[in-house]
């Protein structure tokens, strides 16, 4: 019986209501007020907050602002870890310098900075989506949080909530799926479990960026009713169950500005609207100006050696002193991070010194209870799945799926317990236009699906063998063939000979737009050739990320 709308809206609230009754009688959390501050508490949390940014001295402020990419420092400090972000802090007040890793399915350790580290890391965020079970992405969330702690970082770029708009976006695993209400309780939850553990958690990517394909010039056009019907709901529900200190801005523009130097994203919605206390941080290399990003409501600078300019440092010393950017201001960005140091926790329990111990068997069973309750078995009743009464078994194509389903790459890659079956070296290289005679150089694992043999031998006629190709992975055997890309579309990752859908809400240049849509030659089907391996070497890896691990793995699409 197809149900309306509204009663599938009813159901899935109902279901979750429950998950979420159940999980809070079954667990009694001691610290849940700091995890989620109430009103009495925030408002402590806010006079304290103003109250240290008041005692900080001018350059104090604007140096917490401003934050530092370790891979690229030179002259690191005596405490700063290998990892994404480091803010220095202000010792003789108590306020916390700010270390920050990657973390959404566990404490990354991207390109082994930290020789050795490893982590225990949760299936994809889709899985824990699919359990529909409020307590266990809470549990999720809070074991992250517990072996960050642990490992002595206290902000982990965590809570993912874009919504899935292509199912061949570059980080849908990353996500909670399509839907606004299950994406905002379950990011909101996972949330809430991180920042248990008195560390800041942020909620990402603030908003409409659920691709990796242009994702630094896609310029999303939505009406502004959709937008809060969706994307922003999610972000919305999130932000009120988990209370994140941080939210981080995207690449992308939306309707015409940058995310983060827009305005009615970051002034209207989030902190007038909505009512955040916290701060806005940027995606690593996301910033593109000084006193527009300030004054529209951006209150940090990440990553600043992956931007093009260090625009919180030298030019917002001298935008303080033309009075483009007021004191007032500068105030309220460091009261705002500061507001998310002390309503978390942090502030009164700061993290360890030095590395404490994890036990990582009982955190195993975290993931793995994730594991099951996100899968589903499929029964073959009626004869309804396309397979024969003969067959007895079942071929996984793909490269590398001998030894396991790889986790989605970049920023959320984790070297998990027991080390990575499979390693693929992290690669950079330079965006360009391309060109229809440029190919991407693909690897398929040895073979095909049955119903592509056809249309894989005529693409291999058609297009003769593949160079060879520079960074072939380790096992990464089998055929290798050359496909050409369609106009305008730098192959990023997890999109091999990329595909673009032509939705109305997003829409890039007009030499994008001319050929979004089209189908044939221009990219291969991933029902066809299974692809899972873009190499390097054809030159289409982009580097606007410029070494954030952005193009280290490739999701399977088979």
């Amino acid at each position: 019986m197809k149900r309306p709308p509204s009663a599938v809206m009813a159901v899935l609230i109902t279901a979750l209501a429950g998950a979420t009754a159940e999980g809070a009688a079954a667990q009694d959390r001691s610290d849940a007020s700091v995890a989620t501050p109430g009103p009495e508490r925030q408002d402590s949390a806010e006079r304290q907050a103003a109250a240290l940014a008041s005692r900080m001295t001018p350059a104090e402020r604007q140096a917490y602002v401003f934050g530092y990419f370790p891979p690229m420092i030179k002259d690191r400090p005596a405490d700063m870890i290998p990892s994404a972000g480091y803010v220095p802090g202000v010792p003789r007040l108590g306020v916390p310098t700010l270390r920050e890793s990657d973390a959404s399915l566990g404490v990354a350790n991207q390109i082994e900075q930290r020789k050795g580290d490893v982590a225990t890391a949760l299936p994809a965020s889709l899985a824990i989506a699919a359990s529909f079970d409020p307590d266990l992405a809470y549990r999720g969330g809070a074991m992250i949080g517990a072996e960050a702690r642990a490992k002595t970082f206290n902000v982990l770029l965590a809570g993912g909530v874009n919504l899935t708009r292509d199912p061949w976006g570059g980080r849908t695993f990353e996500y909670f799926g399509e839907d606004p209400l299950l994406s905002g309780v379950m990011a909101g939850e996972s949330i809430r479990g991180v920042q248990s553990n008195h560390i800041v958690s942020t909620v990402k990517h603030f908003a409409l960026n659920p691709q990796e394909t242009l994702r630094t010039t896609v310029n999303a056009r939505i009406d502004q009713a959709a937008l809060r019907e969706s994307d922003l709901l999610a972000f919305e529900i999130a932000i009120e169950r988990g209370r994140p200190g941080s939210v981080m801005c995207s690449y992308n523009k939306v309707n015409g500005d940058w995310a983060c130097e827009n305005d009615f994203l970051l002034n209207q919605v989030l902190k007038r609207d909505w009512g955040y206390k916290g701060w806005v941080m940027s995606d690593w290399g996301a910033v593109h100006s000084t006193v527009k990003a300030i004054n529209a409501g951006l209150d940090q600078q990440s990553g600043r050696e992956l931007d093009k300019g260090l625009f919180f440092g030298k030019p917002l010393a001298d935008a303080l002193a033309a009075g483009t950017v007021s004191s007032n201001r500068l105030t309220d960005m460091n009261q705002r991070i500061l507001w998310g140091v002390v309503s978390t926790g942090l502030i009164n329990d700061p993290v360890p010194t030095s590395p404490q111990s994890i036990d990582y068997d009982a955190h195993a069973r975290v993931a793995q209870e994730v594991a099951e309750k996100g899968s589903v078995l499929l029964k073959n009743e009626g004869n309804l799945l396309p397979l024969a009464r003969t067959v007895k078994s079942i071929v996984v194509i793909g490269s590398h799926a001998d030894v396991g389903v790889l986790s989605g790459g970049g920023s959320s890659q984790v070297r998990s317990v027991g080390g990575a079956p499979v390693e693929i070296p992290l690669t950079e290289g330079r965006s360009r236009i391309l060109r229809p005679r440029d190919m991407a150089c693909v690897v398929t694992a040895g073979g095909h699906p049955q119903d592509g043999a056809e249309r894989y031998h005529q693409l291999r006629r058609r297009h003769g063998p593949c160079r060879r190709c520079r960074g072939r992975p380790k096992g990464g055997s089998g055929d290798r063939i050359r496909l050409p890309v369609a106009h305008g579309s730098p192959g990023r990752r997890n999109d091999v000979a990329t595909r673009r859908t032509g939705r109305s809400d997003r829409r890039g240049s007009g030499r994008q737009q001319a050929h979004r849509g089209r189908s044939g030659d221009g990219w291969a089907r991933a029902d066809a050739l299974a692809v899972a391996h873009t190499c390097s070497a054809s030159g289409l890896v982009s580097g606007a990320a410029r070494g954030r691990g952005d193009c280290q793995h490739s999701v399977r699409r088979d």
